[in-house]
């Protein structure tokens, strides 16, 4: 087995239980089916999670805005047929998170090492959500600038672990998301 680890990735101990704990299991391809179902999803967990805080409405939005987004990402570029992709989102006080984990493609498995790493490195969001832009107006379709903007605009650290395993490829992305900071 290979295994790489980037980014912030089990910053809180596995063994540390939480306050709140929903798992999803699910086929990338009924979400493809109906794209729809990627916004249902981030409409609950928003909801479920938001009212745990003062001002609901507005983590709400930020938890739709974040989740939705991470859950878009995986159904996106997992194997569509014979995988599961998994859902765990746990509450730890003022934190989120949020773990989904699929099986992709070795195109998508080495691409999206490389972008993450590209973002969790840059020390300019700023510059490089600049750069890709003027990549995507001369015809570049992948842009990945969905997680550049959660990391530039919400208080949120991403880590991810990716597994090489039986021919398989493993995505495990990690999302922390910050309840209560008004970054």
């Amino acid at each position: 087995m290979e295994e790489t680890i980037i980014g912030k990735y089990n910053i809180i101990p596995e063994n540390l239980p939480a306050e709140g704990d929903v798992f999803i299991r699910l086929k990338p391809i009924d979400m493809i089916a109906y794209w729809k179902r990627c916004g249902m999803l981030a409409d609950f967990a928003a909801a479920f999670y938001a009212y745990t805080r003062d001002e609901p409405t507005v983590q709400e939005n930020s938890i739709s805005t974040v989740f939705n987004e991470l859950i878009e990402n995986a159904t996106k570029y997992s194997v569509k047929r014979g995988a599961e992709m998994t859902i765990h989102m746990m509450l730890y006080d003022s934190v989120l998170k949020i773990q989904i984990e699929n099986i992709t493609t070795d195109q998508h498995f080495e691409s999206f090492k490389s972008h993450l790493t590209n973002l969790l490195e840059s020390d300019d969001l700023d510059t490089m959500y600049f750069e890709i832009l003027a990549e995507k107006s001369e015809g570049s379709t992948d842009s990945g600038i969905g997680l550049l903007l959660l990391l530039k605009d919400y208080p949120l650290d991403i880590g991810a672990k990716f597994t090489k395993e039986n021919g398989r490829n493993k995505v495990t992305l990690q999302a922390f998301y910050r309840l209560d900071d008004d970054e």
